[in-house]
Formats: structure tokens, sequence, C-alpha cells
């Protein structure tokens, strides 16, 4: 089983591999295609058999249709009322019964455990769900957070990183980008 945080640039995509399911958590922005599109082939992925898309901006499914059409994914999940019955990799999704203002706080919360290690994907949120996290899952602890937002101030605030206490932290991001 492995979990690959893609060189996209400042945008996400996750790809989770085992010898009987891919999942591809977000795709980056269209800008980025060749590099996810070589990643993908180096890692050895033929096939994808879920697509996950956090939320509907361009640096997380700016190659949704490409991957669609070149990997004829069979299950794309993009919103919180999306059910999937996962072969290998557990996702929870987590406040998939809140909705908010816009979309970056609506996008989708993922948890997993992959053997002994927990994972916190939170795609754009901001520390208004983070809040909520805290507060619906009081005793959450995570090993491994792909912060929020890429790193903006809007996200990830300490006090949630005090709580759950991640031993590492993700960001795919490009300081020159936004500053993050």
């Amino acid at each position: 089983i492995a979990v690959r945080v893609i060189n996209v640039g400042q945008g996400d995509a996750i790809l989770f591999q085992s010898q009987n399911e891919t999942v591809l958590m977000d795709t980056g922005k269209p800008s980025a295609y060749y590099n996810l599109q070589q990643s993908l082939r180096a890692f050895g992925v033929k096939t994808i058999d879920v697509l996950i898309i956090t939320h509907p901006d361009a640096d997380h499914n700016g190659n949704q249709e490409r991957l669609i059409a070149e990997y004829h994914i069979p299950t794309l999940i993009t919103s919180k009322q999306d059910q999937y019955a996962f072969k290998v990799f557990k996702f929870q999704s987590l406040l998939q019964d809140r909705i908010y203002e816009d979309e970056n706080q609506n996008s989708l919360i993922m948890a997993i455990m992959i053997e002994q290690w927990s994972f916190l994907f939170t795609g754009d949120i901001t520390q208004r769900q983070e809040s909520d996290l805290l507060e619906m899952y009081p005793g959450l602890k995570v090993d491994i957070l792909k912060l929020a937002h890429h790193g903006s101030n809007t996200a990830t605030s300490r006090s949630f990183i005090s709580r759950i206490q991640p031993t590492f932290a993700l960001i795919s991001a490009q300081y020159r980008v936004y500053h993050h």
C-alpha cells in the first residue's frame, strides 16, 4: 500500500495504491497535467478505480475530464452525498451533513487509516470547518495531516494542530504563487 503526494505545483493530487485498488484524490490544475500523467506512469498506474474531487476549484479538479477519458475511471466522488464501497481503502467523510457558504468550505474532508497510520485530508476548508471538526469529533487525532488550503492563513490554525497532534504535515503549494 502506498500514499503519494504528486507534485502538481499550487494544487492537490494524492494517489492511494494497493494491488487491488487505485484511488486518486484531486487532479491539480490543467497546466500540471503533464507532470501528473508522468507521475502516474512512473508509479505504474494503468487504471484508476475511484477519483475523489474535494471541491470544484481548478487546482483540485482541473484535469478531471482528461483523466476520466484516459483512464476510464468508473467511479467519481465529488459531493458529501456520494457513496462508494471501497475495496481496500476505507475513507470516512467528515462533516458530510454540514453545508457551508462557499465551495472551499464545503470541501470533502476525508479521514483514513492505512495500516497503523491515520490520515486527514482537508481540501480547502477554513478555520471554521476545523472548529466544527473539533466540536463534532472531540477525540480526533491524526498521524498525517494534509494542510488545508495549501497552507494559507485562512486554515490550519495553531489550535487545530495542537488538538489533533499530527506527527507529519503535507502541503502542496508554490510559495511564489500566493506566499503560502
